[in-house]
């Protein structure tokens, strides 16, 4: 080996040793760094305040008409379905016409049967009061025909309340309301007395929600319960309590607690939606926090303080919460701010840069 090449490569050791000397040099304070940024977090915190939130318990069920509100429609004669002039779900006024229907030729027969009658006893009264005069009848059978005349004015005039001889029938609301049902289609054939319709008043509505039987002891007459359809719960109304069931629904298990509302028109809260219930039974006092301050954990839930730059962990109990709100009872410092966002990422002690709001 020359001297050249046994010169440079001992330049070329030297250059690589002092390059390791200097990495070594820098990679604790590189990693002591990576240490301070790794373990301290931006954070928002809000000041300490108390307040109060209703406590609810939630229900479900499906509107129906008050008791006694609902009316079936019905006809008196047998026919046939001509024309239907509304559609279920209409709102309909007292006297507006539902339909047409053309009367079975069979009850026009009955009708006419009823007025023959009628004619031919009235003629025997007529002869026998004659026979009577001239004693060629007795008075017994006079009256016999009065009454058989009575009686055939009487099935005249049954026949005529059920439509007499007209054969057509216009069938209209006996009250205003919503039609709920309308179970025929046109061109039904229909007996008579059938139901060709059903209309609720939707003045005043009701709603049962099914309780759980260990919740419904905190439930009583005249509470306050705010109702929205499972649907879209942006149009909600209020409605109150007015009987609580003492009972078992055999269907759904659960007991039943009676809500009357009167629904607003823009509503939509109709006889057949399903709505939810929430019925507020109490009020819960404590601390009033964001539920983004809240940390769920294995044993329950967690909040963070700020305490001389650092996260400061506070097992806190939820007593309720309602949008983004929560009232929690737990052993804070009124002192301290809490981490309202960010909370996510702290441990007990971590530092933190704190931004305020």
């Amino acid at each position: 080996m020359s001297e050249t090449t046994w010169a440079q490569g001992r330049w070329l050791g030297v250059v690589t040793f002092m390059a390791a000397l200097q990495w070594l040099s820098l990679a604790p304070l590189a990693h002591s760094a990576e240490t301070l940024v790794e373990r301290s977090a931006r954070v928002s915190t809000v000041p300490l305040q108390r307040g109060e939130l209703p406590l609810t318990l939630t229900g479900f069920g499906a509107i129906a008409p008050e008791a006694g509100q609902s009316q079936n429609v019905s006809v008196p004669r047998a026919g046939r379905v001509e024309r239907l002039r509304v559609a279920a779900g209409a709102q309909v006024q007292r006297g507006q016409p539902l339909m047409e229907l053309a009367v079975d030729p069979a009850a026009t027969q009955a009708f006419a049967q009823a007025r023959n009658a009628q004619q031919y006893t009235e003629g025997e009264v007529a002869r026998l009061e004659a026979l009577v005069a001239q004693q060629l009848a007795t008075r017994s059978q006079l009256a016999q025909a009065r009454q058989a005349a009575a009686d055939a004015r009487e099935a005249v005039r049954v026949q005529e309340r059920l439509g007499g001889a007209a054969e057509r029938i216009t069938v209209t609301a006996p009250i205003a309301g919503l039609l709920v049902a309308l179970p025929v289609a046109q061109g039904d054939r229909i007996p008579a007395g059938a139901v060709v319709a059903q209309l609720a008043n939707t003045d005043s509505l009701r709603v049962a929600l099914g309780i759980e039987p260990g919740d419904a002891r905190h439930v009583r007459s005249g509470m306050a319960v705010r109702l929205a359809s499972v649907f879209d719960e942006a149009h909600a109304v209020t409605g109150q309590v007015v009987q609580v069931q003492r009972a078992i629904n055999p269907k759904s298990q659960l007991i039943d607690a009676v809500v009357q509302f009167r629904p607003p028109a823009d509503t939509g809260l109709l006889p057949g939606l399903r709505v939810r219930g929430d019925i507020q039974f109490a009020k819960a006092e404590g601390w009033l926090i964001p539920r983004s301050a809240l940390i769920k954990t294995g044993e329950g839930f967690v909040a963070f303080q700020v305490a001389d730059g650092k996260a400061a962990q506070v097992v806190v109990q939820v007593l309720t919460e309602q949008g983004d709100q929560a009232v929690v009872k737990a052993p804070f410092d009124p002192q301290r701010r809490l981490v309202s966002e960010g909370a996510y990422q702290l441990t007990d002690g971590m530092a933190v840069r704190e931004a305020k709001s």
